[in-house]
C-alpha cells in the first residue's frame, strides 16, 4: 500500500495524469480529453504485481482543433476579421488581419474606411487627419471644390485660377492672370 501510494505522489509531481488507479486488475485507463474540435488522446494502462504495483499512468493527452481557415467568412480563433474573401487593399488582408486605416466588424466582416485618421485606404480621395470641412478634405474624406490634396496625411491646397475662392485666396477669377483685378496668386490687386 506504501508502495502505491508513492508511486501516486510520484506520477503526480511529474505531471502525469492517472486516470484509473485499481487493485491492478490490468484494466486500461482513460486517456486525455481532446481540444477544441480535436480528438481525445489514448489510455493509460495497469499491470498487475504479486507486490501490488500500480499502472503506468494515464493517456497521452488530445490534439487540438483545426486551424482557423482565411477567407471562409467565420471569425476563427487567431483572426482579426473574416471577410469572406482573402483580398488585400479591402479592409481585411489574406491573413484575416485588419488593414491600416480600416475597421471591421461582424461575421463575414464588413470593412469600412476610417475617415480622419490620416491613412489613405480604399474609396477616400484625401485623408487629412481630421473629419472638418472647409479645409480641402470633407468628412467623408473626398476632396473639397477648389482644392488640391496629395499625400497621406493630405496636404490640401486651394487651385488659384479655378473660379472658386477657397481657402486662403482672397479672390479667384478662372484665371491666373495679373493685372485684372484678382493677381496669379489670388490676391486682390491694388490700384
Amino acid at each position: 500500500m506504501l508502495r502505491r501510494t508513492w508511486t501516486l505522489v510520484a506520477a503526480l509531481l511529474l505531471g502525469a495524469t492517472v486516470s484509473a488507479c485499481d487493485g491492478g486488475d490490468g484494466t486500461t485507463a482513460s486517456g486525455g480529453s481532446g481540444g477544441s474540435g480535436g480528438t481525445g488522446g489514448t489510455g493509460g494502462t495497469t499491470t498487475t504485481s504479486t507486490d501490488g504495483g500500480g499502472g503506468t499512468g494515464g493517456g497521452t493527452g488530445g490534439t487540438g482543433g483545426a486551424a482557423a481557415v482565411c477567407g471562409n467568412g467565420l471569425l476563427e480563433m487567431g483572426e482579426e476579421c473574416d471577410d469572406s474573401n482573402t483580398d488585400t487593399g479591402d479592409g481585411c488582408n489574406d491573413m484575416c488581419v485588419v488593414e491600416d486605416g480600416w475597421d471591421c466588424l461582424g461575421e463575414p466582416s464588413d470593412c469600412k474606411t476610417i475617415c480622419g485618421d490620416g491613412i489613405l485606404a480604399g474609396a477616400e480621395a484625401c485623408d487629412d487627419a481630421n473629419t472638418d470641412a472647409g479645409d480641402g478634405c470633407d468628412d467623408t474624406c473626398a476632396v473639397e471644390n477648389g482644392f488640391e490634396c496629395v499625400d497621406a496625411p493630405s496636404t490640401c491646397t486651394s487651385t488659384c485660377g479655378d473660379g472658386l475662392v477657397a481657402s486662403n485666396e482672397e479672390c479667384d477669377d478662372d484665371n491666373a492672370n495679373a493685372g485684372d483685378g484678382c493677381d496669379d496668386a489670388c490676391e486682390v490687386e491694388k490700384g
